[in-house]
């Protein structure tokens, strides 16, 4: 049997699907108009998330020791539109952790999302790690990211609200030959993660991490220049590969968006499938 439909109701059917991609309609940018504080912003994981949050729509401020590094990420982030301040940072002085903050603040108003990325690694087996080396580990690693959890903490309860992502590593939960300082490090961001999660909850502020597993960055250079150890790795990936920073930056920047708004205390691992062994 054939069907037939008036020539004018298909022309208003399909009219009416003919939707025009306006100002009005467009998806607005996921970050658009909140502002962040990405410590360790010159180089790897900091640079790529420090780039994606701006092409988001956030203003960031890019703590980083290393000026020359911050002002590259800067150049970079202005290159492709964005808008970025560099802050001269040592992350293991709170004092120059709040101050980074209240720059932030002082030029955008706010703080909306806080990334604590900045961290070293010291590799050294057990018994040959001196008590110095361990404590560096740990003041840049464990105890700078309380730091920043704390400054930022206090300026997001005051404001009503935000975002704080540590920096942790399938490290956290997987012991490692001559990595002894970093993974009691990254252990303790885990667990910091978690106590501030619930502490802070109260006042509107989600606190989370992302645990990567070995990726390409600056941290990882001399390790996966020996091609043994590269094998030795691959092998333990199930996709077969490396992590890039990208893979961390896609992941904070769901966590700072509103689709991850029931997202707190929560460490996201992004290994390739390192952590199914």
């Amino acid at each position: 049997m054939a069907l037939l439909f008036p020539t004018i109701g298909c022309q208003l059917a399909f009219a009416s699907l003919a939707i025009p991609m306006t100002a009005t309609t467009r998806t607005p940018l996921p970050l658009a108009g909140r502002t962040a504080l990405v410590t360790g912003a010159g180089s790897g994981f900091g640079r790529a998330i420090s780039q994606r949050f701006a092409q988001d729509g956030a203003r960031v401020g890019l703590a980083e020791l290393s000026t020359e590094a911050a002002e590259e990420s800067r150049r970079l982030i202005e290159a492709d539109g964005g808008e970025a301040l560099v802050i001269p940072t040592d992350v293991t002085d709170y004092a120059a952790m709040q101050a980074a903050v209240q720059a932030v603040t002082d030029r955008w108003g706010r703080l909306d999302i806080m990334v604590n990325n900045a961290g070293i690694t010291i590799r050294e087996a057990f018994l040959d790690l001196t008590v110095d080396a361990f404590d560096k580990v740990m003041a840049a690693n464990l105890t700078g990211v309380f730091h920043g959890v704390r400054a930022a903490g206090l300026r997001m309860k005051e404001q009503g609200g935000g975002v704080i992502i540590n920096m942790s590593s399938i490290r956290a939960n997987v012991g490692g030959f001559i990595h002894t300082s970093y993974c009691a490090s990254k252990g303790g961001v885990r667990m910091l993660t978690k106590a501030a999660a619930v502490e802070l909850g109260p006042y509107g502020v989600r606190v989370c991490a992302i645990g990567p597993g070995v990726a390409e960055t600056p941290l990882t250079e001399s390790l996966l220049a020996n091609q043994g150890a590269l094998d030795d790795q691959l092998a333990r990936v199930p996709m077969g590969r490396l992590g890039q920073p990208e893979d961390i930056s896609e992941v904070a920047a769901f966590l700072a968006s509103d689709d991850a708004a029931y997202v707190s205390g929560a460490t996201l691992y992004v290994d390739g499938g390192e952590m199914t062994h």
